[in-house]
C-alpha cells in the first residue's frame, strides 16, 4: 500500500437504510431486565450454527442479558444509562435487527423503554412481553418466529466498498504491562492517526488510566469546552474513588485515603494506554454509551474493566474494537469484532489461538513502530471487511454485554 493510499483507504462495509455502515450483520435479542433474561437467551440460543447455515450473510443471533432493570429507580440515572446503552446497541450499524424482551408492562418494560427512547416497531425492531404471550414457553416460540422473519430480510444485505471514514473504532487495552508502552500501544497509536486521517471516528476510553498524564490529552483538546468536559469526568472519578474508600472501610478515614494519589500509586503502569490514541487532536468528550457523532479522536468516560468499557463503546457506535494486551487476553464482544494485539513474542506464542497480531517485533528491532502501525491499520480494514478475528472464531463475546452500574470499578 503506497503512502498516498493510506489517506484513501476503504473497506467492504454493510450499508444500512439510514446510511450508517456496519462491519458485521447480527440479529440481537435484548432483555430489558433480569426477569426476562432466560427467555431472551433461549430465543437466541435456538439459532445454532446449523440452523443459520442457510443465511450466509448473517453473522449470528446474539443475546444481550442484564442483571439490572427490574429493580432500578424508574427516575434514576442508572436506569437512564441502561436504556441509553440498550438504544445504542439497537442503533449500532452491526445490528441487522433486534428483538426487545421484557416480563411485563411495568418497570423497565419493553413498552416503557420504547416510549422513553421514542422507538417504533418495524421489520427489524420488535418487542415481546412474556406476560402477554402466556408465559415463557410460548414467548420463546413466538420470539423464534420473530427472529426468523428478521433473518429473511437481514440476509439480503451485501458488502460494498466504502471509505474508511465510515468506521468507528473503540480502543482498549487489557492485561497491561510495561511492554505495552513500548510496542503494541504506540503501534496502535500510528494506526489511530491513520484512521483519523481517513475521516474515521476513534474512541479512547478508561478515564482513570489518564490520571497523571491528563495534561498530555488536555493539550490536544480542540477548545476549552472539550478540555473542561475531560476535567469534569476526571474529577468525578476522584470523588467516586473517595466514596468507595468510605463505603469499604465504613469508618473515619485517615487523611491519605482522601488523596486519590494513594489509590493511583497502586496502578504501576498508569498512563500507558494514552499511547493508543496517537497524536491526533481530541475532538469531543462523551459520557458513557452516548452516541458518538464527531469524527476523529474522541474520548468516552468509562471504567477500565474490559466488558463494561467496550459495552459503552459499542453503544456509542463502535463497529470495531482494537485491543492491545501485555499479559494476554481472550476477550471478545459481539456485535463488534475485537482484534487483539500482543505486546511481545512470548505472550503471542502462549495465546496464539486468541491473539490476532504480534507486535513483539518492535521490541526485537525487527520492525519499527511506524511500520507496525501500518500493518495494524491494514489488518483493521480486513477485519472490517469481514475477516474473522480469533475471538469470533472461538465464539467469544456472547456473555460480555455489561452496561455500567454507575460507580467506581477497575
Amino acid at each position: 500500500m503506497e503512502s498516498q493510499q493510506y489517506n484513501k483507504a476503504s473497506f467492504q462495509g454493510i450499508i444500512r437504510s439510514n446510511n450508517s455502515v456496519g462491519t458485521r450483520n447480527y440479529i440481537g435479542v435484548i432483555a430489558t431486565e433480569n426477569e426476562s433474561a432466560t427467555v431472551a437467551r433461549q430465543i437466541a440460543d435456538y439459532f445454532t450454527y446449523e440452523r443459520l447455515a442457510g443465511y450466509k450473510n448473517i453473522d449470528g443471533v446474539i443475546p444481550f442479558i442484564t442483571t439490572l432493570g427490574g429493580a432500578l429507580d424508574m427516575k434514576g440515572q442508572i436506569l437512564d444509562l441502561l436504556r441509553r446503552t440498550m438504544r445504542g446497541y439497537i442503533d449500532n450499524p452491526n445490528m441487522g435487527g433486534m428483538l426487545v424482551v421484557s416480563l411485563h408492562s411495568r418497570g423497565n418494560s419493553a413498552e416503557g423503554f420504547f416510549e422513553a427512547k421514542h422507538l417504533e416497531e418495524g421489520p427489524f425492531l420488535k418487542k415481546l412481553i412474556v406476560c402477554n404471550e402466556g408465559g415463557s414457553r410460548n414467548s420463546v416460540e413466538k420470539g423464534i418466529d420473530i427472529v426468523y422473519s428478521m433473518l429473511q430480510k437481514a440476509n439480503a444485505i451485501k458488502r460494498t466498498a466504502v471509505s474508511a471514514r465510515h468506521l468507528t473504532v473503540g480502543l482498549k487495552c487489557g492485561g497491561t504491562n510495561s511492554l505495552l508502552g513500548l510496542s503494541a500501544n504506540p503501534a496502535l497509536g500510528v494506526a489511530t492517526d491513520l484512521l483519523v486521517q481517513n475521516g474515521a471516528a476513534v474512541i479512547l476510553s478508561e478515564t482513570m488510566e489518564l490520571y497523571g498524564v491528563q495534561d498530555e490529552l488536555l493539550k490536544r483538546g480542540i477548545n476549552d469546552g472539550v478540555r473542561e468536559k475531560l476535567l469534569n469526568r476526571l474529577n468525578w472519578w476522584i470523588r467516586a474513588i473517595q466514596l468507595k474508600e468510605l463505603l469499604v472501610y465504613d469508618k473515619s478515614l485517615p487523611k491519605e485515603y482522601w488523596d486519590v494519589n494513594s489509590y493511583i500509586a497502586d496502578q504501576a503502569y498508569k498512563g500507558i494506554g494514552i499511547k493508543k490514541s496517537g497524536t491526533s487532536p481530541l475532538m469531543e468528550v462523551y459520557q458513557y454509551a452516548q452516541r458518538v457523532k464527531e469524527k476523529g479522536l474522541v474520548f468516552m468516560d468509562t471504567p477500565g474493566y474490559d466488558a463494561v468499557a467496550v459495552t459503552g463503546q459499542i453503544a456509542g457506535g463502535a463497529t470495531l474494537i482494537a485491543y492491545t494486551t501485555g499479559n494476554g487476553s481472550c476477550f471478545g464482544a459481539y456485535p463488534s469484532p475485537v482484534m487483539k494485539m500482543a505486546a511481545s513474542d512470548s505472550i503471542y506464542g502462549q495465546m496464539l489461538s486468541d491473539l490476532d497480531m504480534n507486535c513483539g517485533g518492535v521490541l526485537n528491532g525487527e520492525i519499527c513502530v511506524e511500520d507496525m502501525g501500518k500493518l495494524i491499520f491494514e489488518k483493521l480494514l480486513r477485519v472490517a471487511s469481514g475477516e474473522k478475528t480469533k475471538a469470533e472464531l472461538n465464539g467469544v463475546g456472547r456473555n460480555e454485554y455489561s452496561p455500567w452500574q454507575i460507580g467506581s470499578i477497575g
